[in-house]
Order: C-alpha cells, then sequence, then structure tokens
C-alpha cells in the first residue's frame, strides 16, 4: 500500500507540476518493503543557522528514502549536489540524522549504499544503524540526548516520519512561526494524503470522560449530543488558518528544545503509539502552547510503520490498546486508566453478546469483537 501511494503521489505530482521548482525538495521513498522502519531527525542550530532533526515510529527508524530530488520528481540516484545546494537554500546549516532502529532486514545496505551512490557529505547526513529496536520514542530519544547535549544545543529539533514528502521550506516556514511566538513548545504544519486530501494531525485530548463516551460508540450514534467528546475535533475547517489545539500527532512534530529541558524527553514506557499525545499532554501542562499551521505542508503517505508486512494485524492492536490505557494512567491517574479499562470491556462484551444472539460467529466483524475482547481482559503479552 505505501508504494502505490508513493507511486499516485508521483503521478499526480507529475501531471501537475510539468517543471519542477528548484528550491523545493523531496525526500522521497525509493526502496521496495522498506516501510516501517525509519526515522529521520533535523536538527535547529542557533542564530538562525537551523539545522533539524526528525523521526519516524516503531521500528521506522531506517531511512529508505532519497533526499534531494526537486518536489514532484520521481527519487533518482543522482543529483546530490543540486539536493545539498537547495536544502541548504531553505534551510541554511541543516543537518539530517537518518536511524535504523534495527529493521532486521537489508535497509542498512542499501541506505549505506544509496549514501555512497549519490556521494551525500557527512557534513549534513548521518547514518546510524540501531543493534536494538528503542521503539518510537526510544529511538528518538538517543539522539536528541546526543543534541541536548551539544554546547550550544540546536534551537529546535523536527520528529519526522520517514513515509512523507517534504520542502525545505515547510521546515522554514515552521521555524519562522516559532521564531515569531515564543510561547508555542510544538506545532505541525498541514498534512495531506497521497491523494492531496487533507489528514486530521490535531486531536482533542482523551479524557477519561471522552474515552468512555467513545468506547459506547456515543459520538457517533448520537452526534448532535456527544459531539464533544469526539477527539478528532471534526468541527472545523484545518485550511482555515492556524489555531491553538490539544495535540498533535507525531508525523510532523516541531520541538523547541527550550521546552525539551522543561519537560524532558519522550515517555519510554510507550513503544508504539500514544507518546505524542502524552508529551502534548506534558507540554500543555508546563504553559507550552501546541499549535497547528496549515501554512506549510507536506505529503504523509501512511502506514509504513504499521505494515502487515512488518507488524501483524493482531500485535498493532496490541500496541494500540496499550497506548490507549497507558494515556489515560500517565495523564490522568491509574483510576481513570481502570474507568476507561472497564468501558471498553464491557462495550466489547456487549457487542459479543449480541452478535451471538444475532447467530454471527464466523465473520469478520465477530472476530475483530472476539480478539479485542481477549486482548483487553489480559490478552496484552500473547
Amino acid at each position: 500500500d505505501f508504494e502505490e501511494q508513493l507511486v499516485e503521489y508521483h503521478s499526480r505530482a507529475n501531471a501537475k507540476k510539468p517543471k519542477a521548482d528548484p528550491k523545493s525538495i523531496s525526500s522521497s521513498r525509493t526502496l521496495a518493503g522498506q516501510s516501517g522502519d525509519r526515522k529521520r531527525k533535523r536538527e535547529g542550530g542557533e542564530n538562525g543557522d537551523h539545522q533539524r532533526k526528525g523521526g519516524d515510529r516503531m521500528q521506522q527508524q531506517a531511512a529508505g528514502v532519497k533526499v534531494g530530488e526537486p518536489a514532484g520528481e520521481p527519487a533518482t540516484s543522482t543529483g546530490s549536489t543540486t539536493a545539498t545546494s537547495s536544502w541548504s537554500h531553505a534551510c541554511p546549516g541543516m543537518r539530517v540524522i537518518l536511524v535504523d532502529n534495527a529493521s532486521g532486514d537489508e535497509s542498512v545496505s542499501k541506505i549505506q549504499c544509496a549514501i555512497a551512490e549519490n556521494q551525500w557529505d557527512s557534513s549534513w547526513l548521518e547514518f546510524r544503524p540501531f543493534e536494538k529496536n528503542l521503539g518510537f520514542a526510544g529511538g528518538n530519544n538517543a539522539i536528541m540526548r546526543e543534541l541536548m547535549a551539544l554546547a550550544p544545543s540546536p534551537e529546535y529539533i523536527l520528529l519526522l516520519n520517514s513515509d512523507t514528502i517534504l520542502s525545505g521550506q515547510a521546515i522554514a516556514y515552521c521555524t519562522q512561526i516559532m521564531e515569531t511566538d515564543s510561547s508555542i513548545g510544538a506545532m505541525s504544519c498541514m498534512l495531506r494524503n497521497a491523494d492531496e486530501s487533507v489528514q486530521n494531525v490535531c486531536r482533542r485530548f482523551p479524557t477519561p470522560l471522552r474515552e468512555s463516551v467513545r468506547a459506547f460508540g456515543l459520538p457517533w450514534m448520537l452526534p448532535s449530543l456527544f459531539r464533544w467528546a469526539d477527539l478528532e475535533n471534526r468541527g472545523w475547517d484545518r485550511t482555515g488558518g492556524p489555531r491553538n489545539v490539544d495535540w498533535i500527532g507525531g508525523a510532523f512534530f516541531f520541538l523547541r528544545t527550550k521546552a525539551i529541558k522543561e519537560v524532558g524527553f519522550l515517555d519510554e514506557d510507550f513503544f508504539f503509539y500514544g507518546e505524542d499525545c502524552e508529551y502534548c499532554f506534558r507540554l500543555r501542562k508546563h504553559g507550552w502552547g501546541i499549535r497547528f499551521d496549515p501554512g506549510a505542508e507536506i505529503v504523509h503517505l501512511g502506514g509504513s510503520s504499521s505494515d502487515s508486512t512488518r507488524v501483524r494485524n493482531r500485535e498493532k492492536d496490541i500496541h494500540t490498546w496499550k497506548a490507549r490505557l497507558l494515556v489515560q494512567r500517565k495523564c490522568y491517574g491509574r483510576l481513570a486508566e481502570m474507568f476507561v479499562h472497564a468501558s471498553y470491556i464491557t462495550m466489547f462484551a456487549l457487542r459479543r453478546l449480541y452478535s451471538l444472539i444475532r447467530g454471527d460467529r464466523s465473520s469478520q466483524k465477530a472476530a475483530d469483537i472476539q480478539s479485542g475482547l481477549e486482548i483487553l481482559t489480559g490478552g496484552f503479552n500473547k
């Protein structure tokens, strides 16, 4: 699915843009089957010498990407000189760190070959293969700790999913916004799918009341009464302009290092999902703003980190439920976690009973309900 999305995106881009903007650079993935194990970090320098670092999720730390082709053009194995100068034009002093988070495939050798073939200079690009999969939080933290220990440390750090296509202008724009408003601790730009539709990157916090109401499907069954519990916060136009939000997703996570020093690093109790929500909760608790600004856009193809070729569906479900309950514990306490946990068990049990009464024992829906109930009643370690 990831590779198909990438082909679709380039087909659309080529049809719309017969002539590429030489100042707009894509970081387009070219290695088939590498879609879940990537991370890029971009580091921001002091006094206008902005350097960025970015990251993806779960295994996600290897960069099966090409950095440096003109936006809208398919990635190739040439153009490294143009790539470096174009990125430097948009983001002076930018550096990139690519980390393979123990992919367990041929990512390391392929990336090393790509770096050598393109003659990507180590002054702006560094590749780090890890021996152990540290998860999203652990993989990002390993590099962020190094950056924060520098003297001087960078002003900004961008955590960026690998399955993205972006331009230097997007990074420069977010840097300008952060410099203009010192109250912002983290921000995201507009994310679009391969078909150019808008992705929802900002959501409401999952308070225990909202989460328990969602457990029973009330925001969708009775939207006029329970729309307030819809975490997707669908009631406003994402293209309308910037606004402060509860939390933003980690696909494009632009952080102020002053805020990192105050609230700490990502919580490594989260392995996959949830760490972005919890981190924004901490930032808000310490008085930092969370900003969404559609003034800059990137493409997020999505799904690479949880690709079924790498992460089994049940394994992904387990990580999802673990994260959902862990967010409750970290943000609202153990009683909140127990309350939400009980709400979901009750909901799944009622749905299972209803399916049995209807005689539905073998459909995919019935199997999904049974699987969810098993996970919530003790299957987290299976």
